[in-house]
């Protein structure tokens, strides 16, 4: 689905540092197919060797003593390769977690991230598309900007830019209700979805946000503001345009001085 992306900041990250493989690190190396055909051939050579040290038994060509040490080493050989196959599956699982977490979840702030959001605002709309009766009131979409971003990471460097993006997220998150949801479209902008919320509601959602970040921020932080935008769902309106509206609105809070909060007015959105 696509969403308007404005003036998206590209965050300086620092290359990962090398650390030493270990050993759960080497076994993952080792795929599940690969593992498998390695099991298995170490099972069959196992199993033939088991079967010769009985049949040298039976002929009396071995004694019941070296059978019993050749039985020692295959329980040791089924203790190793049962450890192999524990971290082996345990790695494969581990690598698929991280690749779904970091597939949702962005990087920086851990706020799920722009596809995510973009799905479950699609789903929520969808819902509401459902109940036209109960259409009015339904849905809210607010769209938060820190304000002179760039000035912060010029002034501060990117490490503090970084810091500030995760406190922001922190104070949105924890003004969250159960069904509220966020996302982070991109630098320095986020963006809300309220459910069963009209536009009065959600302006003042929006408001004690901004109140909450200008007036006790982190004292070890550079002093800032956001700006905000809202817009709430209309009869016969998509997740694009609800989120567009939003956009237009929080554009026209920038233009009117910042640090502010604008709700969408249709005949007054202007054109950047």
């Amino acid at each position: 689905m696509e969403i308007v992306d404005r003036e998206s900041k590209k965050l300086k990250r620092k290359s990962p540092v090398r650390r030493p493989r270990t050993l759960p690190d080497s076994l993952s190396l080792l795929s599940p197919g690969a593992f498998f055909w390695t099991f298995a051939g170490g099972t069959f050579v196992l199993a033939g060797l088991l079967g010769l040290a009985v049949n040298l038994l039976v002929l009396g060509i071995v004694r019941p003593a070296f059978l019993l040490s050749w039985l020692l080493v295959a329980a040791l050989w089924s203790g190793a390769v049962s450890f192999v196959a524990e971290r082996v599956l345990a790695s494969a699982r581990e690598r698929q977690k991280s690749l779904e977490h970091f597939a949702t979840v962005d990087e920086l702030t851990g706020a799920p991230n722009r596809r995510i959001f973009a799905s479950r605002l699609q789903s929520e709309v969808d819902r509401c598309s459902r109940q036209v009766s109960a259409l009015s009131g339904a849905l809210c979409v607010v769209f938060i900007d820190i304000d002179f971003f760039k000035r912060i990471n010029d002034d501060y460097g990117h490490q503090v830019g970084d810091r500030v993006l995760k406190e922001i997220y922190a104070r949105l998150e924890e003004n969250l209700r159960l069904y509220d949801f966020i996302g982070r479209m991109g630098g320095d902008e986020f963006v809300m979805a309220l459910p069963g919320t009209d536009a009065q509601t959600a302006y003042g959602v929006a408001e004690r946000l901004r109140e909450s970040v200008q007036g006790d921020f982190v004292r070890d932080l550079p002093h800032v503001t956001i700006s905000l935008g809202v817009a709430d769902l209309g009869q016969g309106m998509g997740a694009d345009q609800l989120v567009r509206n939003a956009d237009m609105a929080l554009y026209s809070a920038k233009n009117n001085g910042r640090n502010r909060t604008e709700v969408y007015r249709s005949q007054t959105a202007s054109e950047r």
